[in-house]
């Protein structure tokens, strides 16, 4: 069986088998470790020295540190917030809400 098949058909159990469903919050939680595992080596082959300086930067400047938790926890909150409005509505009407929003603005 190729990838992608495989993937398609975990993608199937995950999202319809009611014993293998996972909740939006762990797949937040599994997510997020393979995210950075795959964005980490990126970032290091497409902007050489950029970790170089966000090593030095936190190193020099405790504030650094300090904005990089504050973009983490506002990036968590903003997922968290779309998770629920997501289970208290539907996913259709997020969409219905967020074409109305680009095609006539805000």
């Amino acid at each position: 069986m190729d990838g992608s098949r495989w993937a398609w058909g975990t993608q199937g159990i995950l999202l319809t088998a009611e014993a293998e469903k996972l909740n939006s919050m762990n797949l937040l939680m599994f997510m997020a470790p393979i995210s950075v595992v795959a964005l980490v080596p990126a970032t290091v082959v497409l902007e050489p020295g950029a970790m170089d300086k966000a090593v030095q930067l936190a190193t020099e400047n405790f504030g650094f540190v300090l904005l990089l938790l504050l973009n983490s926890l506002t990036a968590y909150f903003v997922n968290l917030t779309n998770f629920l409005v997501t289970k208290q509505t539907s996913a259709l009407t997020l969409q219905v809400c967020r074409s109305l929003v680009v095609k006539h603005g805000p």
